[in-house]
């Protein structure tokens, strides 16, 4: 799976939306003996890894028609690739046998069942309907050991983002109010860089010491851009082209209100606040802002964050100082 075989084999044109330069849309056409022709928008980076890496598969075929048919049937690719990647676990563990699967050896880097599942779990037939309900549910409903190995935060499955080997995501998880989402924060982007999303020095992925404060930042940058209803893609983290300076530009363009960096900040932080309390009111607390026991337990085994894991009193004084720059008390009793 890499960027030089997709765009030889498949990948026939850029696509964007109106007069954007960016063009990040890729036009795939695939003319395979196994899945027949088709044409798709994609695969882009996280459908790569949840129905590629995290599935152990490598077989760039069967990843785009996965991608396919998560477009046509109106499925989230990581969610839909994380649901299927803690069913193929569940199976080599013993969790999970072909009683359940209906015969299906569900194993990791078997890209047809990946495919014949997907169609499982669009029509929730078979063992797919449990799938349907995503890795929390199912693993409830599975039983049998299965919710200790269930990869999700508040019910939503990571994108392909290990927050081992990077801290400052580790906590933008924790906290997130839909779970593990990266689009809330974006924080993986200067983790990975190594610098401050908006200047002032650099930034060490495997440390938790300045992840609070940065995650915080990118939460009310990120609220601001999401009500500005701006993309994602020309507001990045270090290198945007549209950074604070310019939302505040583009606030008084549209509006014709001047309006400081600060009082954004204001509002996005008051924007958090409200949804943190309808998370409350629902029933979340303290306790769900946190990570699937295995990052702190499980060790990554190799490639660059080779023998990380999340420390359990690193990641809680980290949460706490998020905390206290919310304005919470630094020992939360809701």
């Amino acid at each position: 799976i890499n960027a030089e075989t997709l765009k030889s084999r498949f990948v026939k044109r850029n696509k964007s939306c109106f007069a954007c330069a960016v063009a990040c849309g890729k036009i795939s056409v695939v003319k395979s003996a196994t899945y027949g022709e088709f044409t798709v928008e994609g695969p882009e980076y996280e459908t790569l890894f949840a129905f590629g890496s995290l599935c152990g598969n490598d077989d760039l075929e069967s990843i785009i028609k996965a991608n396919e048919i998560c477009d046509r049937l109106g499925m989230d690719t990581i969610s839909a690739g994380n649901a299927i990647a803690f069913a193929m676990y569940c199976y080599e563990k013993g969790i999970i046998t072909q009683e359940d699967t209906e015969g299906m050896e569900l194993k990791f880097g078997n890209g047809q069942a990946i495919i014949t599942m997907l169609e499982k779990i669009a029509y929730r037939k078979g063992f797919g309907n449990v799938l349907a309900e995503g890795v929390k549910r199912a693993a409830e409903i599975i039983g049998r050991g299965a919710e200790s190995v269930a990869i999700h935060v508040k019910g939503l499955e990571p994108p392909g983002y290990d927050p081992r080997g990077l801290k400052g995501v580790a906590l933008a998880y924790a906290v997130s109010c839909r779970g593990a989402c990266h689009l809330r924060h974006m924080a993986y982007r200067p983790n990975l860089v190594g610098q401050r999303p908006f200047g002032g020095g650099t930034i060490n992925r495997l440390s938790y010491e300045g992840q609070a404060e940065m995650v915080k930042e990118l939460e009310d940058f990120h609220v601001i851009v999401d009500c500005m209803v701006l993309c994602k893609f020309v507001c990045l983290p270090i290198i945007g082209p549209i950074l604070w300076d310019e939302l505040t530009k583009l606030y008084s363009i549209i509006t014709g209100i001047e309006v400081s960096k600060e009082s954004l900040v204001k509002t996005a932080s008051h924007i958090q606040t409200i949804v943190r309390e309808f998370n409350l009111r629902e029933g979340l607390s303290k306790k769900d802002d946190t990570l699937p026991q295995r990052f702190f337990d499980e060790e990554l085994k190799t490639g660059a964050s080779k023998g990380e894991k999340v420390q359990r009193e690193e990641f809680e004084k980290m949460l706490n100082e998020y905390y206290k720059l919310r304005g919470f008390d630094e020992v939360i009793t809701w």
